[in-house]
């Protein structure tokens, strides 16, 4: 990120989106196990730009658009700060979901061949994950509450088909 310009990381993206509102994205599958110094790096990178932020308005009398403010949000916020840029929303859909927003994009696919024992990275391009945690959350808890319990069932029937039938009866 360059603070001092106020540009994305991203120079693909450079002029072809006129907002005053952008959104970095965080990691990958298995890239945050320290999450800890991650957010303890983040945390100073906000708190970095703030200061650069707050030096550019007392030296330069900066202009709002070139100074940034980084800060953590979610989806929710960041539409409503998008949509109150343009004519402080007026033409564009009102519709307000409570539901989870988690469009997963994988930038490449792995290609797994089971007999071979290989993995190939390809560039799949529109490889998204829908509805991985959006919906019927009461569903899923009763799934894994039965899958539990058909775990302890299947650990159970193993553990007794190994014992002989009188020491079964015996026990009981």
């Amino acid at each position: 990120i360059c603070l001092a310009q106020g540009k994305a990381y991203n120079p693909e993206k450079e002029g072809k989106d006129k907002s005053k509102n952008i959104i970095l994205t965080m990691g990958m599958d298995f890239n945050y196990q320290q999450a800890t110094s991650w957010y303890q790096n983040l945390d100073k990178l906000i708190h970095y730009s703030k200061l650069v932020a707050e030096e550019q308005q007392r030296n330069q009398g900066a202009d709002e658009d070139v100074i940034l403010n980084v800060f953590y949000s979610n989806p929710r916020i960041y539409m409503q700060s998008r949509h109150a840029q343009y004519d402080g929303g007026v033409g564009l859909p009102e519709k307000d979901s409570d539901e989870d927003f988690f469009p997963y994009g994988d930038g490449h696919v792995d290609v797994i061949d089971v007999k071979k024992g290989t993995v190939n990275a390809t560039d799949g391009g529109h490889a998204y994950w829908t509805g991985y945690f959006t919906s019927r959350p009461n569903f899923k808890g009763m799934v894994r509450g039965v899958s539990r319990t058909y775990t302890a069932a299947r650990q159970l029937a193993a553990t007794a088909k190994h014992r002989p039938h009188e020491e079964q009866q015996k026990s009981l």
